[in-house]
């Protein structure tokens, strides 16, 4: 069993269990035979001989003796020392006689010292040390403390800080020395509202008060108007008093926030206003603009001679009809006057305008000579048409219809085995009308290159000198252009077609 040492006026041995308190100690703490210092009578060596224990040093407790005849406690029978250990064939067996003499020794209590005044024999001090008064005994609940057993009990009952009592709020147990800190964090413990608004609920419930239900928690305006008020006053401020919120026109019912609503009112079209020319009207502002443009009385408006220089200018409406009666005869003199002088000045712009013409013509007759005389010396080229043929073709010549410049034309497009030749035939007539006879004209056939439009090839034909005799001569009814079949590379195929495009050049 093990035991602690307590410092006091002197060290005392203290057991867990107190009838341990009169027998020897071992070296590994375990308790054996008796102690022979709480003997009331002092051994003589024979007794010592006979009644104390080999092995513990300590008056054998419940003696054996084995058929070697080695006298032992009951209890060192299975603690032999390091050689000293017997066979296991040997037999042991109770000393009756030792144990009646050890039994029958007198002793005091082991804890006289502590004032305990018992005497007795040995076979009684256990059962004594069981119930002394005088025997210290350490707290069962853990709280390291040493008392003796008729104070252990009450302590253990109502003063040791690791009993486990109920918190009085949620009802959960918790060691005396843990219940301040659980106090501090219990959930059901009830606490007044911290923003002072008077609830009294549970701890666990607080958060949910704060964020939701307390009145004097302090939040801004949900408007945005940058307030901060107790939420109980805060809906007041929304409904009543935030420059944010909006309120109804009275005049247009349209929402409005109040901060704008004076800007609005100085606009609003609802609002009924007096005419500002004094005239007694009174209509929406939206209105009031219609009223001054088309009916006010008081407005000043021009007379519609003004125009035919009538000399009253502007004159209030309501005076209007009686000034047209008035000057009747003198408008209809300003407007037949003014009729006259708008047409002498129609008369005077048709002659400027006649003028003008002529000058005109004879302008755009000497720039046409101009121009006449410029393309006569000019080289002047024409692009007849394009004509695509296919490779393989069964049909071995290819016409085709054309036009430019209002003249129609027919190329004929042929191919032998060695080369390609184009015809050229005007059906009637061509427009050499700008060129001066005789001219030069030369063919050109052009073959297109798909891949690479730099790299377009020109063949030259025959160069024919035409006079104007030969306008619609058999000279222009022939072969033009005429070029090898082998200068058809693949670059010039696209689709089994290749394409040529005709130029005649005149100069």
């Amino acid at each position: 069993m093990a035991t602690k040492r307590v410092e006091g006026n002197t060290k005392q041995l203290v057991a867990e269990i107190g009838r341990d308190l009169c027998r020897v100690q071992g070296k590994v703490g375990e308790y054996r035979g008796y102690r022979k210092d709480i003997l009331t009578e002092k051994l003589t060596h024979r007794e010592i001989a006979l009644l104390v224990c080999k092995r513990c040093k300590g008056i054998m407790r419940k003696a054996c003796i084995s058929t070697s005849g080695e006298q032992f406690c009951e209890c060192c029978r299975n603690h032999e020392e390091v050689g000293n250990v017997y066979p296991r064939y040997e037999q042991i067996s109770p000393n009756i006689h030792v144990r009646n003499t050890v039994n029958s020794l007198k002793c005091s209590c082991p804890l006289q010292k502590r004032g305990c005044e018992w005497l007795g024999t040995l076979a009684e001090c256990e059962n004594h040390l069981h119930l002394c008064s005088h025997v210290h005994e350490k707290c069962k609940l853990g709280c390291d403390i040493v008392l003796p057993c008729h104070e252990l009990s009450i302590h253990i009952r109502e003063e040791c800080t690791f009993r486990e009592i109920s918190c009085e709020h949620c009802k959960k147990g918790f060691r005396v020395c843990d219940m301040s800190n659980h106090l501090k964090k219990c959930p059901k413990i009830r606490m007044t509202c911290e923003q002072k608004c008077g609830t009294v609920m549970c701890r666990e419930d607080m958060a949910q008060h704060l964020k939701k239900d307390c009145g004097r928690v302090v939040e801004k305006c949900k408007l945005g108007c940058g307030i901060e008020l107790p939420r109980d006053e805060l809906d007041i401020h929304v409904n009543t008093m935030c420059v944010q919120r909006k309120i109804p026109c009275r005049h247009c019912q349209k929402d409005s926030k109040a901060c704008a609503m004076p800007n609005h009112l100085e606009e609003c079209p609802k609002i009924r206003l007096t005419c500002e020319l004094e005239c007694g009207t009174v209509a929406y502002r939206e209105d009031m603009a219609q009223h001054l443009e088309e009916e006010c009385v008081e407005k000043k408006v021009e007379c519609p001679f003004i125009k035919y220089k009538c000399e009253v200018g502007l004159i209030k409406r309501k005076k209007l009809n009686q000034h047209l009666k008035e000057k009747r005869t003198e408008h209809t003199e300003l407007k037949l006057s003014a009729m006259e002088e708008i047409i002498m000045q129609q008369s005077n712009e048709v002659k400027l305008l006649t003028h003008t013409v002529q000058v005109l013509e004879t302008e755009a007759g000497d720039l046409k000579r101009t121009l006449f005389t410029i393309a006569r010396a000019a080289k002047v080229e024409w692009r007849i048409d394009s004509i695509c043929y296919k490779l393989g073709s069964n049909h071995p010549t290819v016409k085709k219809q054309s036009q430019i410049d209002g003249y129609n034309f027919e190329i004929q497009f042929s191919c032998d085995a060695d080369s390609i030749q184009i015809l050229f035939l005007p059906k009637d007539g061509w427009g050499y009308f700008s060129l001066k006879w005789p001219f030069i004209a030369e063919f050109v056939a052009r073959l297109v290159c798909h891949s690479n439009p730099k790299g377009t090839k020109d063949f030259k034909g025959e160069m024919i000198e035409v006079n104007k005799k030969d306008y619609q001569s058999s000279k222009l009814k022939r072969e033009v252009v005429r070029f090898p079949k082998s200068e058809v590379k693949p670059d010039f195929v696209r689709d089994d077609e290749i394409e040529l495009e005709l130029f005649v050049f005149c100069k």
